[in-house]
């Protein structure tokens, strides 16, 4: 009877352990620049855990690799709308708050938005714009989208390649919104990019600064963390900037998968990204600024400063969320064709 009981309590630990405690490894599927190897090395001494990391480049490929079942993913990163259409497809699991106790440093103004209302499958990351990096040795200083369109910047032209960041570019200089359903408009923006294919070197979500930087490119459409690192670094050759016109901001949000396996492990990553320190230490290497508000007053001052990093409110005003267009039904999915449509025969040419 003894070795009988002792071997249930046995049999009901290990289960606990298993089910509580983190496994030897975890799968991450992040944008590219955006977990510093620092980090991620100290999380690794720090828990025992090894971290196998994926990047991405589009909020789509992430998509579609969370639909492979191939692909093993613990914790994500998606920006904004994507959250909305992955808990729509049943693509992630709810945070379990009680494991993630440094959710109380985040920034009030990052919680509850629209594609997460009770940020019950998202903890907000880090965030930043779309904008221009620029080469003002070989083009001064510059403050609008127009630059993409200008057939004397043939050749010297890097876009991100992104649907509705590019989308973005065309509607915001035509002074419409990032989300207009209107399928006049979205033709007009479609004519638009299509005439500017030609003055395109390369369509590019990873490597545009390292393009601009090598003088591959004059000009670079970008996000603001990579293109506002380089600026900082040869502030006398390199400039970024928020068009005039506008241009989108995006939250990037820790997430978990539904088919995650280690969810101790992924909980307790997310947990340890929120920590003020190492939160501080993520701005600091990655140039994109943080949701998370107590490690303001940790993060590099010059850094802290820098519009490109951290833009006021005057450059917020003029940016506007990514939202998901629709996939069907009236006006909307008119108008998510007409995007997908555009995008496919400008990439395939």
């Amino acid at each position: 009877m003894a070795y009988w009981f002792r071997g249930v309590f046995a049999f009901a630990f290990l289960s606990a352990f298993c089910v509580y405690s983190p496994a030897a490894e975890l799968n991450i599927l992040i944008w590219k620049n955006y977990l510093p190897d620092e980090v991620a090395k100290d999380f690794s001494a720090t828990t025992g855990v090894v971290l196998n990391v994926t990047t991405y480049d589009t909020n789509e490929s992430l998509l579609e690799k969370l639909k492979d079942q191939a692909v093993k993913c613990d914790v994500c990163v998606p920006s904004d709308y994507m959250v909305a259409t992955l808990i729509e497809e049943s693509h992630l699991k709810p945070i379990d708050r009680s494991l993630v106790p440094n959710l109380k440093h985040l920034s009030p103004s990052f919680l509850n938005l629209y594609f997460d209302p009770d940020n019950k499958y998202s903890v907000p990351y880090l965030w930043g714009t779309a904008g221009l990096g620029y080469n003002k040795e070989l083009v001064g200083n510059i403050d609008s989208w127009a630059v993409l369109f200008d057939p004397k910047n043939s050749g010297k032209i890097s876009m991100l390649d992104d649907a509705r960041e590019c989308f973005a570019v065309a509607l915001k200089s035509m002074d419409k919104s990032v989300n207009s359903t209107d399928s006049d408009t979205l033709r007009k923006a479609s004519a638009k990019l299509t005439g500017q294919k030609g003055l395109v070197k390369k369509y590019d979500s990873e490597n545009y600064a390292e393009l601009l930087e090598a003088g591959e490119v004059t000009v670079a459409h970008g996000y603001s963390g990579e293109l506002a690192q380089l600026a900082i670094k040869s502030p006398s050759k390199f400039g970024f900037v928020v068009p005039r016109e506008g241009s989108t901001v995006s939250v990037d949000n820790l997430c978990v998968p539904t088919k995650a396996q280690n969810l101790a492990g992924a909980h307790l990553f997310i947990d340890y990204l929120l920590r003020p320190e190492v939160a501080a230490k993520t701005v600091n290497e990655t140039g994109y600024a943080s949701a998370n508000e107590a490690a303001k007053k940790l993060v590099d001052p010059a850094k802290l400063a820098n519009k490109g990093i951290y833009p006021d409110q005057e450059i917020l005003s003029r940016c506007e969320y990514v939202k998901e267009l629709g996939e069907s039904g009236g006006s909307v999915g008119e108008s998510s064709t007409v995007v997908d449509d555009a995008w496919k025969k400008i990439r395939s040419e």
